[in-house]
């Protein structure tokens, strides 16, 4: 690269700029299946003679309002999770005020093509509690890819803990490719993958014993936080979506309508697949198929 090129680039990062690099929370989450559509309809407008651009105007604002909308969901839910609950155990009311502000959820989201990023820094200079956020962003994931599933709309995912820095509104750093690794190598299927330096995290916080607020927050949304990860035959870490009702403000009912759809959908993937002799994809959503069918035989669903 030549010399003014260089210059280009470091006028571009700003190097004089103050930046902080601390260790984030990160959750990469990829919308399965846009990508595909995007790439056929270009194909189309190549393949078919005298097609003009605008007919398939409609398809890419159809495609491009899925990943907004991908988007939306997770902003939506944090606006209502961030309305918490009355406290768990017994307090004052100075220390009841301080527990809300506590307990308030601080995450950022960046969007790009099909693919979101969730982040949180859990500095504790930062940070207080960064358990809060944490379970903010699990939960996030688990219920809003139940719904996505449900509607047809699946999306696959990796979170871990990593060091990062935000930059313009944009995240980058080791902990983003630590997330986007475990999810475009570990989850194999719409599922969202727990990383190990995570596990690691919520043990730590689930160890703290001291007697002050802070420290029974961190307590309490760490243990609670462990409650939404499982674990597969293969001691893959993952969001369990049938632990919605421990950490979320979400009706049971509405839960099992839910379950009930996204099973529907799954088992027509797999009929698609099948007839398609996808065997790569059919092999991955008899993975998934297996998962439901466990949890919702115990909720009697099935």
């Amino acid at each position: 690269m030549t010399e003014t090129g260089n210059n280009m680039n470091a006028q571009k990062i700003r190097p004089n700029e103050e930046l902080s690099l601390n260790y984030y929370v990160v959750a990469f989450l990829d919308l399965l299946g846009q990508k595909e559509k995007l790439i056929n309809l270009e194909k189309k407008v190549k393949n078919v003679k005298g097609l003009a651009l605008e007919a398939i105007l409609p398809e890419i604002k159809e495609s491009f309002g899925v990943t907004e909308g991908f988007k939306q969901a997770f902003e939506n839910y944090f606006d209502k999770f961030n309305r918490a609950g009355p406290p768990p155990f017994p307090l004052s009311p100075d220390l009841e005020e301080t527990y809300y502000r506590l307990t308030k959820r601080n995450v950022s989201f960046t969007r790009f093509s099909d693919s979101i990023v969730i982040y949180q820094s859990i500095s504790t200079q930062a940070n207080r509690t960064p358990f809060t956020s944490l379970l903010g962003i699990l939960s996030s994931v688990a219920i809003v890819s139940l719904i996505h599933l449900a509607a047809g709309l699946p999306f696959r995912g990796g979170i871990d803990v990593g060091l990062g820095m935000e930059i313009d509104g944009y995240f980058y750093g080791p902990g983003l490719f630590r997330a986007h690794d475990l999810e475009s190598t570990k989850a194999e299927f719409p599922r969202v993958v727990v990383g190990d330096t995570l596990i690691d995290f919520i043990n730590n916080g689930m160890s703290i014993n001291g007697s002050s607020l802070e420290d029974q927050v961190n307590n309490l949304f760490a243990s609670t936080s462990k409650k939404l990860i499982e674990r597969d035959r293969q001691n893959c870490f993952f969001i369990d979506q049938f632990a919605l009702e421990m950490a979320t403000q979400t009706e049971i009912d509405q839960l099992n309508e839910l379950y009930c759809k996204a099973y529907a959908y799954i088992k027509d993937s797999i009929r698609h697949f099948e007839a398609k002799s996808n065997k790569k994809l059919l092999d991955r959503y008899r993975e998934l198929e297996k998962y439901f069918r466990k949890n919702m035989k115990i909720r009697k669903l099935l």
